[in-house]
């Protein structure tokens, strides 16, 4: 019984691309893309009652449909200018807190929203930082859950 290089050399490689779009879908990867061109960072003290801010010029709110809790889902409601692409991470300050990104779909006239969930933390903490990639730059809001 002699071994087909052939199979396992077809094999290997489709299973090399099925993790690259795994990976891809996820959004752990990003090909073609270059390391953000800005980086903003504010507070966020109640992020139901929304939150300016002001990317290269242009104004931003987002804001969230309920006070954020680690045990619900909420969405996040962002408006402001138009953009390409717009995404969402959750990390606790000071501590990673695994990938987890959720995608901003269009709603309407320069709104988009996305279904979201804090990660779970088994400290307890309730500080977190919103990351929102908009078309590259990044936003850091720190807020907090209840």
């Amino acid at each position: 019984m002699g071994v087909n290089l052939r199979s396992i050399a077809s094999a290997s490689a489709a299973i090399a691309v099925g993790v690259f779009f795994l990976v891809w879908s996820l959004g752990w990867i990003h090909p073609g893309s270059s390391a953000p061109v800005a980086q903003v960072e504010a507070a966020c003290a109640d992020l139901t009652q929304g939150c300016q801010f002001v990317l290269n010029g242009k104004s931003f709110a987002v804001k969230s449909d309920r006070p954020i809790n680690p045990a619900h889902p909420f969405t996040l409601i962002l408006q402001g200018e138009p953009l390409k692409q717009a995404s969402a991470s959750w990390q606790m300050v000071g501590m990673e807190m695994g990938p987890n990104r959720f995608h901003f779909a269009a709603t309407g006239s320069n709104q988009w929203q996305t279904q979201t969930a804090l990660p779970f933390c088994t400290q307890a903490r309730h500080d977190w930082q919103l990351t929102l990639n908009l078309d590259g730059n990044n936003v850091i809001l720190t807020t907090q859950s209840r």
